[in-house]
């Protein structure tokens, strides 16, 4: 079982790439990062809102509140400081929710639905 502390360090770290990858990404104009390139979500882009997508239903699983998508290749925000906003909003909520952990409740089981 990985610690509290180890839960809090992985967030922290999740953020600080989170900031690092849009960073780039900011310097890519948005029709570039929005080209189809062949990948399993498309695009940059597309990519980007995935990586959301998968952290939303995640952390709705951990906070007990389900996040709806339709698919896990569902767009969230076609503009880029939108879903730039969003990450940051969602990489708050992730580290609040790491800080709540203790060594007690990462014992229990998760259970959803």
């Amino acid at each position: 079982m990985k610690s509290a502390d180890y839960i809090q360090t992985m967030c922290e770290y999740n953020r600080w790439m989170n900031e690092r990858l849009f960073d780039v990404c900011a310097t890519i104009p948005d029709e570039t990062r929005k080209e189809n390139k062949g990948a399993f979500f498309h695009s940059i882009h597309g990519t980007l809102n995935h990586l959301l997508v998968g952290d939303k239903i995640w952390l709705g699983r951990f906070l007990g509140q389900p996040f709806a998508v339709k698919s896990l290749d569902q767009e969230l925000h076609s503009d880029f400081n939108e879903l730039r906003q969003e990450r940051e909003k969602t990489d708050d909520i992730i580290d609040e929710w790491a800080r709540s952990l203790n060594d007690e409740k990462l014992s229990s089981p998760l259970i959803f639905r």
